[in-house]
């Protein structure tokens, strides 16, 4: 219920804001594909360190106006990972995220914008695919966790058709779901303040080809950390480029 009410109260401050910054809106489509290096430390699994390199694809769609940025993005990885003497373990990482940030600096070089995100992402992994046994005897692993972020973001002009980018996040209170455990412990929701670290910076050159198109690549990287009831903790990083229109 707590989850709830924070989720609408975010929504009815955007709306109040969105309603006072309503002209002059530019709308943008990106996509992106990319390269993921995942390693991972499940204790509900081992102590030993899986890791591996997975492809990645996203897409974003983005509405700028002169005082707000918000932006929706959803992003899939697959793939597997693994020790240097298991066999490979297939996963899945989705996440989705939303943020609206309301302008705080501008002038002809920088800008700097500062607000709230979003966040969902959902983490599944089979550690042992191959093994014969019902669906409730297998080896699998999953987290899945939605969150309030704290988000900022900042741009620096190159020149009239070059920027840098650097946008970074972290969450505030959070609800995280952890599966059934080999040691007969059952699965664990929990929801707190500060009770899921899970920082993330992304840095992104961007380059206009003409007024509607635009290229870029970005660098993104992740720490994941949630302790209870069994740690886990994961590393992304992760490099993309992509396509931007503009509309």
């Amino acid at each position: 219920m707590r989850v709830f009410v924070l989720v609408a109260v975010f929504l009815l401050t955007i709306n109040i804001l969105h309603a006072q910054d309503s002209i002059h809106s530019q709308k943008s489509l990106s996509i992106h594909q990319g390269l993921t290096y995942l390693v991972t430390k499940d204790l509900y699994r081992s102590p030993y360190v899986y890791h591996g390199f997975n492809p990645s694809i996203a897409m974003s769609f983005g509405i700028n106006r002169k005082k707000s940025i918000q932006q929706i993005h959803c992003e899939y990885t697959f793939g597997s990972i693994r020790t240097s003497f298991s066999p490979l373990a297939p996963i899945h990482l989705f996440r989705m995220n939303y943020f609206y940030l309301r302008k705080v600096v501008n002038n002809d070089r920088y800008s700097f914008y500062a607000g709230f995100q979003l966040n969902g992402q959902s983490w599944t992994v089979n550690y042992f695919p191959e093994m014969q046994a019902p669906k409730y005897g297998q080896v699998r692993s999953y987290l899945w966790a939605f969150s309030l972020d704290a988000a900022a973001h900042f741009e620096y002009k190159i020149n009239s058709r070059s920027r840098l980018k650097l946008a970074v996040s972290a969450p505030v209170c959070a609800l995280v779901n952890r599966p059934h455990f080999l040691d007969g412990s059952s699965d664990n929701s929990q929801f707190g303040l500060f009770n899921y670290w899970n920082p993330r910076i992304h840095l992104a050159y961007e380059y206009d080809v003409s007024n509607r198109i635009s290229l870029f690549i970005n660098y993104n990287y992740e720490y994941l950390q949630y302790a209870q009831p069994k740690t886990i903790r994961m590393l992304n990083n992760n490099l993309f480029i992509g396509i931007k229109l503009k509309f």
